[in-house]
């Protein structure tokens, strides 16, 4: 029965992503923005419901470490998994050069809240997060929502709508349910299988667990990048990981200030050092490569080894 079940997870993950993909992209013809905007906001949003249920469900029962390592571990698979799945196709070399910059500045974003986010836990003098960053996390999406508001005034698109605007709300509702339906399926039968096959809890807990909460953005953004639809492969990617932070963490630690411990600070580190090398990388090379995203797979792994060992 298991095994059904996990084919009907994954049958789930590859038509709730294609119709998350199809409904936002008739949405951003419709008000006339580019995709990547949708993409950071409306399809991050939503492919991220399940790493904010884990993280609030952890803070309103005091678990507060089960809150912040969910959000920074799928952060830094978000980043080393699924954008480096999204530099892995051919197309993406040739991007548009709004979608670039938009990438530039975006990663930008991402590397600015994880530096903030780790010298607060060096420099604070304090073993939480208080509910005052998570305040000021909010206060830093607002502004972020406000300059991306003000990109997509700047920058218009111009494509026809194909489906109706119910049609379109309709794909995006049932798309988000199933990916994330389909990644809870997955998941949950992918342990039964690996007990059964006798694979330790620890890999079970570094590979299937680890990737259950990111399945929708994976599965998302490698339809969208598929469909040649990089904007929201891209900004689904990088959006996400904005929002785990700003809104996710910032509504985690309003709800219950978050105790911190060396490993989340290391784990925050790592992903604004990620960040900053992605930036750089984007400065210097001007466009996105295979090469960097076998990096960032083989960063992952040497990350997986390292949470495995410290």
């Amino acid at each position: 029965m298991f095994i059904i079940l996990l084919i009907l997870g994954f049958i789930l993950l590859f038509f709730g992503a294609d119709w998350l993909v199809e409904g936002s992209k008739d949405i951003a013809n419709r008000l006339n923005i580019p995709t990547i905007v949708i993409g950071l906001t409306l399809v991050s949003l939503g492919t991220s419901l399940p790493e904010a249920a884990v993280s609030f469900t952890a803070a309103l029962k005091g678990n507060s470490q089960i809150s912040i390592s969910n959000i920074l571990g799928s952060d830094i698979l978000n980043l080393c998994i699924i954008f480096g799945a999204v530099a892995l196709f051919p197309s993406i070399k040739a991007l548009p050069e709004d979608i670039f910059k938009s990438t530039k500045r975006d990663i930008l974003t991402s590397a600015l809240t994880a530096i903030i986010l780790s010298l607060f836990m060096i420099f604070a003098g304090s073993q939480v997060l208080p509910r005052a960053l998570g305040y000021s996390l909010l206060i830093m999406l607002a502004a972020y929502l406000l300059i991306i508001y003000r990109y997509s005034k700047n920058n218009e698109n111009t494509e026809d709508h194909e489906l109706t605007l119910v049609k379109s709300l309709l794909l995006i509702l049932l798309g988000i349910v199933a990916v994330i339906l389909g990644g809870q399926l997955v998941v949950q039968n992918s342990i039964i299988l690996a007990k059964i096959l006798n694979i330790s809890d620890t890999i079970i807990g570094l590979t299937i667990v680890a990737l259950g909460t990111s399945l929708p953005e994976l599965t998302t953004s490698i339809i969208a990048a598929k469909k040649g639809e990089h904007g929201i492969a891209i900004g689904n990617a990088i959006g996400s990981n904005i929002i785990n932070i700003l809104l996710i963490l910032g509504v985690s630690s309003i709800i219950s200030p978050l105790s911190i411990n060396v490993h989340n600070i290391q784990d925050a580190i790592i992903f604004a050092s990620i960040n900053i090398v992605i930036l750089l990388y984007l400065l210097l090379k001007k466009q996105l490569k295979r090469g960097l995203g076998i990096a960032l797979f083989l960063t992952y792994i040497a990350y997986l080894a390292f949470i495995n060992i410290r």
